[in-house]
């Protein structure tokens, strides 16, 4: 458990601030292991059960024109009447049960086969969208060991594998962001019921929307590829493989009139993503005496694009707007903003074009680009 209390004391405005805050962590973890070889047959299980937990609250509390700063007068209790203001910052609580288990096998060293399956519920969900089932399988052949290339001297080793898996992700999720939640405050749930400042009643809002709804993020991944080693020196991975991220959470930005904050914004799953591309590595190793070195390299190419998605939305503001602009056919990620068309070539082709331009409602001069002069950049199209 980890606790923290704070107290601050602003002498100019004689006011008192005191917080407290404490936190919970815990992991519980239990497994169970069977291991046989007969023959030329070897097996591992492995069956477990895991839990994970999270608890946390934070407090504070403001009194306003004290009295007295003496120490033993100035706390919260003293503040003048209606000028104490209490709020929680964060409350809540984070909790994942598992339950899983893995099968390997290997016959002669050759074939490969190894299976996994979790199940996994999150508090985080409402009732019916707590738990996701998540399998994976792969499958590797040891080319090396067979025997038509046994006692050959340039190649030491060759692997071809493959495998399709399935996981859950719900990072994305806050621990309120099922439920929609209500609060109040001085300055913005209180009502004059009679119009006069000394008939103010304790109201509420709604400060953050909910989302019962909201479901395990799924990451789907294949992949296929061969690792090998020649002449005992130079290593060799090549891997293709393709990630489909499937009921995407997304925070998406909503509009003002529907109540809450920015920061109150649920998660929803809004969309699919594909990842793919190659995964390529090859490294020389060797040694001289007792020094030994290796010098190695690699490549990797991803292609991102945006499949699946409930609605075009904005993210990562700036002063004047937003600078990315996630849609269908596209990247996550990806910039908005404008195309160069070319070069400003003369001073004639600039009038020509603010010549076109309609004034604005307040009649000043138009301008179709206000640092415009020859030789800089027309960016005159958004894409």
């Amino acid at each position: 458990m980890f606790r923290i209390h704070s107290k601050r004391r602003d002498i100019s405005l004689r006011r008192e601030n005191e917080g407290s805050s404490y936190s919970t962590n815990f992991n519980w973890s239990n497994t169970i292991i069977y291991k046989q070889v007969f023959g030329k047959h070897s097996v591992n299980l492995l069956g477990g059960f895991e839990q994970r937990g999270f608890t946390g609250r934070s407090i504070n509390a403001t009194a306003k024109n004290l009295f007295s700063l003496d120490p033993f007068y100035a706390n919260i209790a003293n503040g003048q009447a209606g000028q104490t203001t209490a709020n929680s910052t964060f409350g809540g609580l984070n909790r994942i049960m598992s339950f899983f288990g893995r099968l390997d096998y290997t016959y002669a060293d050759k074939y490969i086969l190894g299976a996994t399956i979790r199940r996994d519920g999150s508090s985080l969900f409402s009732t019916g969208n707590k738990w996701g089932t998540f399998p994976a399988v792969s499958l590797a052949w040891r080319v090396s060991q067979e025997e038509f290339l046994k006692g050959n001297t340039w190649l030491n080793d060759l692997k071809i594998r493959g495998s399709y898996g399935t996981s859950g992700y719900n990072a994305n999720v806050g621990v309120n962001s099922a439920y929609a939640a209500f609060g109040g405050g001085a300055g913005s749930s209180s009502y004059p019921i009679d119009g006069s400042s000394s008939s103010v009643i304790p109201g509420y809002f709604q400060n953050s929307l909910g989302n019962n709804k909201t479901t395990w993020e799924t990451d789907k991944v294949f992949n296929i590829g061969f690792d090998a080693t020649f002449l005992n020196h130079f290593d060799v991975t090549v891997e293709y493989y393709k990630k489909t991220i499937s009921d995407l959470l997304v925070n998406v930005p909503l509009p003002a009139t529907v109540g809450g904050s920015d920061g109150a914004i649920p998660a929803v799953n809004f969309g699919k993503v594909i990842n793919k591309g190659f995964d390529i590595s090859a490294n020389y190793h060797g040694a001289s005496g007792d020094f030994t070195y290796s010098v190695g390299a690699n490549i990797t190419t991803i292609k991102n694009q945006i499949t699946e998605l409930g609605a075009p939305f904005f993210t990562t503001g700036i002063r004047n707007g937003s600078v990315v602009y996630n849609q269908v056919g596209g990247s996550i990620g990806q910039f908005y903003g404008y195309k160069v068309l070319g070069y400003w070539n003369s001073q004639a082709e600039i009038d020509a074009l603010n010549a076109q331009q309609k004034p604005d409602l307040f009649g000043s001069t138009p301008v179709y680009q206000a640092e415009a002069a020859p030789g800089r950049s027309n960016t005159g199209r958004a894409t």
